[in-house]
């Protein structure tokens, strides 16, 4: 159902609105390799933390193998010959060797390069070498080791408890509800950037969740895309706070027009998810027509930007949408992983220009902000600081910290 053009009177709502009081932390929050520790064992370890979308293993038999850096993890993703989707430690029950080489394919069967056990796409262990000499070993038992598994919309999950304490659909909770049934298989085409940064996890979460930089940091980038005579700090719009989760809307300058011969080509061509489709050939379900995406009917709408506890942010787009994952590493070094969905896959020329365009912009975006939190690390670790200060504006940075805090304790 479309809805109204029509938008409620715009309100710059702030931290005290939400009794959002913590307006500082401490530095030792981005510096401590025991708060790390703490992260890694208390948040991580117990969480339902995203790995990949069911379109990616479509087929009986396909996979995928992901690495988990924070808790130093690697797993395989499966669709068993009985279309049921697993997930596996990529380890061999023998001596550990990974059984699945890193990236995707399809597989009837894992062998184990080292010794050649051999797995069926479930997991069972159905072959071992000069079997006799390992009395110990129980075929039935000593399958691959599976992790708990679960889905929403598409996006696949993993928990590394054995037995976790809230099933996927509890630990998402409302806002699982509010943005079920969102068409994110509309758009199936994605590219992915991988950034090591040597920062700590929580400055990017930080910058990804607050506009006030946009006008300063990416002056030469997004600020003419973004800053309107209104919203000139860029303020977020709209915060709702679910439980675990929070999301906040982003606004556009839509008086903005390409001026660059090659932004008017490119976005004619191919349009950004984050833009209008100046060549009018979206005909898809929009994301934007779900009832719980935009509440507030933001004419302007640039995005909607979701937080799902602990590493994982989803922004709802115009054409398409796109993920981040953080992933900590140490207290100073973490793993990005940006993933940019769209409808369809570039086939000519002009599109695959157009697609390599609109990925080295969103790498540029990219690299300006991890380059900042970089600096950030080097500038806290000097000694200087004993806070970083939250400001009334940048609420959504303090309702984060409220939840990472309370989640640990």
């Amino acid at each position: 159902m479309a809805k109204s053009n029509q938008t409620s009177p715009k309100k710059f709502l702030k931290a005290k609105d939400f009794d959002l009081v913590r307006d500082r932390v401490p530095v030792e929050n981005y510096t401590s390799q025991k708060i790390f520790e703490e992260e890694r064992d208390k948040v991580f370890r117990p969480s339902w933390l995203y790995v990949g979308r069911e379109s990616e293993v479509l087929d009986k038999g396909s996979y995928f193998t992901r690495d988990l850096p924070t808790l130093k993890t690697s797993i395989i993703v499966v669709r068993g010959d009985d279309q049921v989707i697993r997930a596996f430690h990529n380890s061999c029950s023998h001596r550990g060797v990974s059984v699945a080489e890193s990236g995707c394919g399809k597989a009837r069967t894992f062998r184990c390069p080292y010794h050649a056990w051999v797995y069926k796409n479930n997991g069972q262990l159905i072959n071992v070498p000069c079997e006799n000499d390992f009395p110990q070993i129980d075929k039935e038992r000593h399958g691959l080791k599976s992790l708990s598994i679960a889905s929403w919309n598409g996006f696949i999950f993993v928990n590394l408890d054995e037995k976790p304490k809230q099933s996927l659909d509890e630990f998402l909770g409302e806002f699982g509800v509010t943005y079920d049934g969102v068409p994110f298989d509309q758009y199936p085409y994605s590219f992915r950037v991988v950034l090591p940064i040597e920062c700590n996890w929580k400055s990017m979460i930080d910058a990804f969740s607050e506009g006030y930089h946009l006008s300063f940091l990416h002056e030469k980038t997004l600020k003419d895309q973004t800053a309107t005579a209104e919203n000139p700090f860029i303020h977020y719009l709209d915060p709702r706070f679910m439980g675990l989760h929070q999301v906040a809307t982003l606004e556009r300058n839509y008086e903005w027009v390409p001026t660059e011969p090659v932004q008017v080509f490119v976005l004619n061509t191919m349009p950004a998810s984050h833009t209008l489709d100046l060549s009018n050939n979206n005909k898809l379900a929009s994301i934007m027509e779900h009832p719980g995406v935009n509440p507030s009917n933001v004419v302007n709408f640039s995005a909607d930007n979701a937080t799902v506890f602990p590493n994982l942010q989803i922004q709802f787009m115009v054409n398409g949408y796109l993920t981040h994952q953080f992933w900590p590493v140490a207290p100073d070094k973490m793993i990005m992983e940006t993933r940019i969905y769209s409808a369809t896959k570039p086939k000519t020329f002009r599109e695959k220009f157009a697609s390599a365009y609109i990925q080295s912009s969103a790498r540029d975006v990219v690299t300006e902000d991890s380059s900042m939190s970089v600096l950030q690390q080097k500038g806290l670790t000097s000694g200087g600081n004993e806070y970083i200060y939250f400001g009334e504006n940048e609420l959504m940075l303090r309702k984060f910290a409220d939840v990472l805090a309370e989640y640990i304790d």
